[in-house]
């Protein structure tokens, strides 16, 4: 994960998406039973299987396929969507 810290602002840097093409693993998150009052997420990892335009099948080891958009999704060895929600994401001009 060391290559997604800015060194500057110690924040994660957003990975390149467009690099994610069939046969790559890939992490998302989804939600898992919720209720009026809570919200479970958990988080998979699987391998894209089909890319229709930003639409990508994902097959993971237990339970199924799954289709998520590109911008949902991170590279394997990226930090998830929740550790950019919790730590924030760099905006340095020259991280990027």
């Amino acid at each position: 994960m060391s290559d997604y810290r800015c060194p500057k602002c110690e924040k994660f840097k957003k990975p390149d998406l467009s690099q994610i093409g069939i046969g790559s693993m890939v992490s998302f998150t989804v939600a898992t039973k919720p209720s009026s009052k809570t919200m479970r997420f958990s988080s998979k990892t699987g391998v894209v299987t089909a890319v229709n335009g930003d639409a990508l099948t994902i097959k993971v080891k237990r339970g199924g396929t799954y289709v998520e958009q590109r911008q949902d999704v991170t590279p394997e060895g990226a930090p998830s969507a929740l550790t950019y929600a919790f730590c924030g994401t760099c905006e340095c001009k020259e991280a990027k």
